[in-house]
């Protein structure tokens, strides 16, 4: 399953999370990268908890 596709359809999608998705594909700079992979996680633990 695409992971984008997934988030978008069960997760209201905020400005900022845009802007760092944003960032994390045109820099792959280091704070973005974290902010992801901590998004990541967190949705992982939210899908499971539901």
């Amino acid at each position: 399953m695409d992971q984008a596709m997934f988030l978008t359809k069960h997760y209201a999608v905020p400005v900022a999370w845009r802007r760092i998705t944003t960032d994390y594909h045109n820099r792959l700079n280091k704070p973005a990268q974290q902010l992801y992979k901590e998004f990541v996680e967190w949705t992982k633990e939210e899908y499971l908890r539901a």
